[in-house]
């Protein structure tokens, strides 16, 4: 059975309520909800489980117990925002790279995600240890189908990816000289 996982937040004026689940399941870590399967509802409470099967009504609602919600994070693991990248820069005059970094971050890489060090006279982007490889969509396209492309062999699913950006990559990507 091919399962669709869904987090879904719905917020009220007065509460949050936080599922988490797929086709067979629904799990509720926060505030309540009412579930409808084979037209029969159940309403399944904070730390509660319920079970569905095809053209089934849930089950009754129980407690949550070790083990329930494995199944769940496996899937979770294997989805594409578990794929990391790790960027590494060359070093460059300061005020290159600040620009850099503000169009790293006007792009959609986060913030604290980047750090500038100083090398004496030079200056170095530092990446945080990895980040979703996502976030380089925008920046770096032709690296982030090279890791596409990695991530399909399955003994890569969990490693991370590595580039080390040189100073010509730079001027293309980012539109000047980083000499």
């Amino acid at each position: 059975m091919r399962y669709f996982l869904f987090i879904i937040l719905f917020v009220s004026s007065i509460f949050a309520t936080v599922i988490s689940g797929n086709q067979g399941k629904v799990c509720v870590l926060g505030g309540s909800i009412s579930v409808t399967s084979g037209g029969v509802s159940q309403t399944v409470n904070s730390g509660e489980i319920t079970f569905i099967g095809k053209d089934k009504a849930p089950t009754k609602a129980r407690k949550i117990k070790a083990g329930d919600l494995e199944d769940i994070e496996k899937e979770l693991n294997m989805s594409s925002s578990r794929k990391y990248v790790y960027l590494k820069f060359p070093n460059m005059e300061y005020k290159i790279a600040k620009k850099i970094r503000a169009q790293l971050i006007r792009k959609g890489i986060k913030r604290s995600d980047i750090k500038l060090a100083r090398y004496g006279r030079k200056t170095r982007i530092v990446m945080k240890q990895k980040i979703p490889l996502s976030s380089i969509k925008r920046v770096y396209p032709a690296h982030y189908k090279a890791a596409l492309k990695f991530y399909k062999n399955p003994k890569n699913k969990r490693r991370t990816v590595s580039y080390k950006l040189t100073k010509k990559q730079l001027k293309i990507y980012h539109k000047m000289s980083v000499y």
